[in-house]
């Protein structure tokens, strides 16, 4: 089974806001007869979101937000943490153009975990990408400000608490989502550049083709993540996109991942519904803090110091089967990525960064 395990092992302040997520069954605002035509990204735009859907899009949690030191604190806590993908020897992933985005679509072989023990399993749903016009902007969430070209996001429902990812969409603690940054590069980046040859067939509208991978020589979470993976913030959020869901624990992380002016092009070739280029299909960032907003001020925790070292003895490590210590994404074997543990518990592990 291909899967990614991911565990945290949360400060206090994160962990009661975890605990928090936890212990909310309830049902949160949704929008689920909100239709695909109601909103776009174009004359239906971002900027109409919170008075199109004032009880969607314009709650407290919105996002996403810009990160920044002055407006985050350091948890020393935070950086530890694995992601764990267990493969086998094929798996299928679905491509399609939703109107919006690329989407890509998996089955329930791809788990998160977050907590301590067998708590708060996280199953990977979809990943999807946002892109601007032109290479100044593209990304949802900032750094100080600055916007990337393009943004990765890796969703996932928590399906410890709950069957679907329909369901956990509408319920407290029900989403999680990696973000991964892009800045521009001659090189190419490794997942788009397995899933381009198939975007010719992606440019119309509700067009989609089912693709089989090799997990010998193709590792889908190393190839989705940035390269140090040591830095990254967390906060409290919501979707980018309606029904604007504020149930979504968000990991940023701080290092980007390469793309290719080429591979952007590629990618602005889709149209949406309307038959126009798809490009700027991004939310800007949202307050953090509004004062016109209801509600208690979020905090946004990081993993590294003003001088941009990470806290504690932190570093990404990848487990593999038995006692050796194989390649990430070897094959009929298990990878996994984590961050430094006590040395009673790093047999078998290798650092990777």
């Amino acid at each position: 089974m291909h899967r990614i395990l991911l565990i945290f092992d949360l400060s206090v302040p994160a962990l009661l806001l975890l605990v928090a997520l936890l212990l909310g069954t309830r049902p949160v605002v949704h929008g689920s007869n909100i239709e695909h035509g109601t909103w776009d990204y174009e004359s239906r735009g971002p900027s109409t979101w919170a008075k199109s859907f004032p009880q969607y899009c314009s709650g407290r949690k919105q996002s996403p937000i810009n990160l920044s030191l002055a407006d985050s604190l350091v948890d020393p806590k935070l950086s530890e943490y694995s992601i764990r993908e267990t493969e086998n020897a094929q798996f299928t992933l679905t491509l399609s153009n939703d109107g919006h985005k690329l989407l890509v679509s998996m089955g329930s072989d791809l788990v998160i975990k977050i907590g301590q023990g067998d708590k708060m399993y996280y199953t990977a749903s979809q990943l999807h990408w946002h892109w601007g016009a032109d290479n100044s902007r593209g990304s949802e969430h900032t750094m100080e400000g600055r916007a990337y070209p393009l943004e990765g996001h890796l969703v996932f429902y928590n399906s410890y608490d709950y069957d679907n990812f329909s369901v956990a969409v509408h319920r407290v603690g029900g989403l999680a989502v990696l973000g991964v940054f892009y800045e521009l590069s001659d090189t190419d980046n490794p997942l788009l550049l397995r899933l381009e040859p198939y975007l010719p067939q992606l440019v119309n509208f509700k067009t989609s083709v089912d693709v089989k991978f090799n997990s010998s020589d193709f590792n889908f979470v190393d190839a989705f993540l940035p390269k140090y993976r040591r830095y990254f913030y967390r906060y409290e959020g919501g979707l980018t996109t309606p029904t604007c869901n504020e149930n979504v624990l968000w990991t940023v992380f701080r290092s980007a991942s390469q793309v290719s002016a080429r591979q952007l092009k590629l990618l602005r070739s889709l149209r949406y519904p309307s038959g126009k280029a798809m490009v700027d299909n991004y939310r800007p960032p949202q307050p953090l803090n509004s004062p016109h907003r209801p509600g208690a001020n979020r905090l946004v925790y990081r993993t590294f110091d003003r001088r941009g070292r990470a806290s504690g003895d932190s570093g990404f490590l990848v487990d593999v089967p038995g006692d050796t210590c194989g390649a990430l994404g070897s094959a009929g074997g298990a990878s996994a990525v984590a961050l430094l543990l006590p040395a009673a518990v790093l047999s078998g592990w290798r650092a990777i960064y």
